[in-house]
């Protein structure tokens, strides 16, 4: 009986020391399965191979083999249940793996449709940038183009600014020398009248022809730009002597054409003539305005002597002022004389008098006190 305890002892102490350190070191329940499986065997192998005869060892071989059994099937369960446990577990994050697979494939579609999208923007703004490219290159060529142009424009611009200085400076040169013939043709003019005529006629004559060099002499002042009605009578005033008044009411300031200013200083010459020799030079006054683009001219004078009203002859002075004047200017003109007062009214068209090559519109009606 020693002999097998022994020998049991022997045979179990390997499987038994397997069993106990899965038990101490806590390893899963199939391994200590298995060991107390080999256990057993161990056991039932020993009692078999010593002496089936000895029934109270079959007995404890049995009771240990049971034990040993329960425990393993407990554990085996333990097992089982865990490994249910963990498939389920399993089965549950496998189907989130999956579902997460599923989002990360929508993704992965997502980012791919992106990416095609995000390349044929690639592909687009390449194009559009080769075609900003031409236009670039494009500009540059017409910037150059135009580089060129604008020298040579600039070149062209000075060359004919030199020529139209040239031609300016000629253009001065014939105007003073016309000038300067002008005065000595009029004083020419003037020799001639006074040794073919008699002394009344070079009397009647020569003011007329002084009162249009005095004209011509402000036109001079103004490099033949035309002037004001004021010009006129502030250098006939200063030659003559004429006791002539500007209206001090506004008028507007017409600038009128070299041919109109010359009319009107000799208009003015007659007016102001027949007045020292016919009223005993009364201060007479010259209105002026523009009404719907026609010039309405007024001069006036008080008589001196009621007596002398419609006494007055009508001569040159008459024949300028009520037909050369009306005729040139395609206006009207009369003569209003009463017992009192004797003026004359002249309308024309407003467009007949101003000067052309001078301001136009608001800036041809300035007004001044």
């Amino acid at each position: 009986m020693l002999e097998t305890l022994l020998l049991l002892t022997v045979y179990a102490a390997v499987p038994a020391a397997i069993l106990l350190f899965l038990v101490r070191h806590k390893i899963d329940g199939a391994m200590r399965s298995v060991g107390a499986f080999i256990l057993f065997v161990s056991i039932c192998t020993v009692i078999a191979a010593h002496d089936p005869s000895d029934v109270w060892l079959l007995g404890l071989g049995a009771i240990v083999s049971v034990a040993l059994a329960a425990y393993g099937y407990s554990e085996f369960g333990k097992f089982w249940r865990r490994t249910k446990e963990d498939q389920t577990y399993l089965q549950q994050e496998r189907d989130h793996v999956k579902i997460d697979r599923n989002h990360l494939q929508e993704e992965h579609d997502y980012l791919l449709g992106e990416r095609g999208q995000l390349q044929d923007d690639r592909n687009f703004l390449r194009t559009e940038r080769q075609h900003l490219q031409k236009q670039r290159n494009h500009l540059e060529a017409e910037r150059d183009t135009l580089q060129i142009d604008r020298d040579r424009l600039k070149q062209d611009i000075d060359q004919a600014t030199l020529e139209l200085q040239g031609k300016s400076d000629q253009l001065d040169f014939t105007l003073k020398e016309l000038t300067h013939r002008s005065r000595n043709l009029l004083t020419i003019v003037l020799a001639i009248v006074r040794k073919v005529s008699t002394e009344e006629e070079y009397d009647s004559l020569s003011p007329r022809i002084r009162a249009l060099a005095v004209t011509h002499d402000v036109l001079i002042e103004r490099n033949w730009q035309g002037g004001y009605l004021p010009d006129i009578v502030k250098a006939q005033n200063d030659n003559f002597g004429y006791p002539i008044q500007v209206a001090p009411t506004k008028a507007p300031k017409v600038l009128l054409n070299p041919t109109a200013m010359q009319m009107f200083g000799l208009a003015i010459h007659e007016l102001a003539s027949n007045n020292i020799r016919h009223n005993g030079g009364s201060q007479p006054r010259l209105h002026w305005r523009v009404v719907n683009d026609r010039l309405k001219v007024m001069w006036y004078e008080r008589l001196v002597n009621p007596d002398q009203a419609g006494a007055e002859k009508f001569g040159f002075g008459h024949y300028v002022l009520n037909t050369i004047m009306p005729q040139h200017f395609g206006g009207s003109s009369r003569f209003i004389t009463t017992r009192n007062a004797r003026a004359w009214f002249l309308d024309v068209p407003l467009q007949t008098t101003k000067f052309d090559g001078g301001p136009q519109g608001k800036d041809s009606l300035r007004f001044a006190a």
